[in-house]
């Protein structure tokens, strides 16, 4: 009995040992610019208030999403996305050079779209006021900066089916600074977190869990030297209902299964029915995994594709099995016992599937 127990419990540590612990989000460091103060009067400038790099507070309103199909690689998203700035006014140094201006581009989309859709945007920036206490206490102003997006354009999705038909999808949507991170750096918006509407054109099957943000870094080569750039990085996580997606997949397979199990309950003597009987279960559990193949084109294995061989490998074995016990030239009391060699198909089987749960899950 222990070690039964020992079997239940040593795929679980080794799952939960492997778990991934999430990254740890680090504040962002800001620094004063320095400016020479006999230029101004009462030794101060207009940039002395002034923190680098320029935090922007980011989050999207997710309006629609369609044609999100497993079999297609793009979808269209309808949003919008708004950006808060702590600036409203043009900063200029002793010089009278412009150190940051809100008016001039900074920001811009990045994403992978087909250039025949239409592209639309209605783009909006300026001063806004709020009178929202919230929003004056973290800001410390009456007056910031917004910026506005509203798009409709397809994007690109690269699906992740390793746990099909129980995966999360994870659609990604980035803003991109056009300067490095010396003087931008996106952050989540915590005081208007993220939005979207239930009442969408997603197929039945998936459904809208929610939207995270992270903030990505790129490199470019510009002149010779490398750049870090500062990304925007919205994920919008769907779910899919695979309940009835499994039954509709493997309904067959667990038919296929259990015929072979239902073998054992035939007589010995009756040796040509078993093997009949065998054969139909190969062929069922055969043509129950090119039926969920020809379901979802993807290169990588599935959970589907594990669960489908999990199935084939269980007939095949309780047919060796069978054709061992005829044999009389192997003897061996667990094999010619068929209350034992049931019992051994039987745990094998919840020993395999209890390990593709576990994997499901984690």
């Amino acid at each position: 009995m222990k070690y039964k127990l020992l079997l239940i419990f040593i795929p679980i540590i080794f799952f939960s040992g492997c778990t991934d612990e999430k990254p740890e989000v680090l504040p962002i460091k800001q620094r004063q610019i320095n400016t020479i103060e006999d230029w101004y009067p009462n030794g101060s400038s207009p940039s002395d208030t002034l923190l680098l790099p320029i935090i922007v507070d980011a989050f999207i309103s997710v309006e629609n999403i369609q044609g999100l199909k497993t079999n297609k690689e793009d979808f269209r998203l309808d949003a919008i996305t708004s950006m808060f700035l702590p600036i409203k006014t043009p900063y200029i140094d002793f010089e009278k050079d412009t150190i940051f201006n809100p008016d001039e581009n900074f920001l811009e989309p990045a994403y992978i779209f087909d250039t025949a859709e239409t592209y639309l945007e209605e783009f909006y920036k300026g001063p806004i006021t709020f009178y929202d206490d919230d929003l004056r206490e973290f800001y410390n102003s009456d007056t910031i900066f917004e910026i506005s997006d509203r798009f409709s354009f397809k994007i690109f999705h690269d699906w992740d089916l390793r746990k099909y038909p129980f995966d999360n999808q994870k659609l990604k949507f980035n803003i991109q600074s056009v300067k490095d991170t010396s003087q931008i750096r996106f952050r989540y918006n915590k005081l208007i977190p993220s939005t979207f509407s239930i009442q969408n054109d997603l197929q039945k099957g998936f459904k809208l869990e929610g939207i995270n943000f992270k903030e990505e870094f790129i490199e470019k080569n510009i002149y010779g030297y490398k750049d870090v750039y500062s990304k925007g990085v919205f994920e919008i996580e769907i779910s899919r209902g695979g309940s009835w997606i499994f039954i509709k997949l493997f309904f067959g397979g667990f038919l296929a299964l259990i015929i072979s199990w239902l073998v054992f309950l035939i007589p010995l003597r009756d040796f040509s029915s078993r093997i009949e009987l065998s054969i139909g279960a190969v062929f069922a559990a055969v043509g129950n995994k090119y039926f969920v193949d020809s379901a979802v084109d993807s290169q990588i294995l599935t959970v589907a594709d594990l669960f489908n061989n999990i199935i084939i490998f269980m007939v095949v074995l309780n047919v060796g099995l069978i054709i061992l016990k005829r044999n009389q030239k192997f003897k061996n009391k667990l094999i010619n016992d068929t209350r034992t060699v049931s019992r051994i198909s039987i745990y094998t089987a919840l020993i395999l599937f209890g390990l593709l749960t576990i994997y499901t899950i984690s």
